[in-house]
């Protein structure tokens, strides 16, 4: 199958995802995966920019969206940034819309703009195969999966889910069961 083809038939799937999970909130679910194609486009663009291949992003219903990627970086720096720029990406577009909703004072705008700026703080937990994941992996590992037991992980992990709310309890029960299914 071409992937063009793919690419339709997965943002085919993410609309009729919006529209029968979240009937009612399908504009601000529309918006959302609106974000989420920007925060992509920072990532591939900051891959192009290092000279690696990319294959475009597709969307991935009820879950995001995965930009392609078919090169790996020589040095780690270059993976810290590919995988940050997405985050820098979505953090631009919450300024955007606050400063859009400063004018227009619209509370939709600023709706948007926190949703937005939850899921992209949630996308900076240092676990794979979210970016803070891989920010985690290019800073405190040398491309070898092993880091995931490595204290540096796990302490970074815990403090981070911390700051939020409720997710440590989460992460801490995620911690345990990947424990148990070593």
């Amino acid at each position: 199958m071409k992937r063009w083809a793919i690419w339709l038939l997965l943002a085919a799937l993410t609309v009729l995802y919006i529209f029968t999970v979240w009937p009612d909130q399908w504009f601000i679910m529309l918006s959302i995966y609106f974000m989420i194609a920007f925060h992509e486009l920072g990532h591939l663009g900051a891959a192009k920019y290092f000279g690696i291949p990319t294959g475009g992003f597709y969307f991935l219903p009820g879950l995001g969206g995965v930009a392609l990627i078919q090169g790996t970086p020589t040095e780690r720096w270059k993976d810290f940034w590919i995988a940050y720029a997405g985050p820098l990406a979505g953090l631009a577009e919450t300024f955007i819309l606050c400063v859009i909703n400063y004018f227009l004072d619209m509370p939709i705008l600023w709706f948007a703009a926190m949703i937005w700026a939850q899921i992209n703080l949630f996308n900076l937990l240092p676990i794979l195969p979210l970016d803070g994941g891989l920010i985690a992996w290019s800073v405190y590992s040398s491309k070898n999966p092993a880091y995931l037991t490595s204290i540096h992980y796990w302490v970074l992990t815990i403090a981070s889910a911390s700051l939020i709310p409720n997710l440590f309890w989460i992460f801490l029960l995620v911690f345990v069961g990947m424990k148990t299914q070593q």
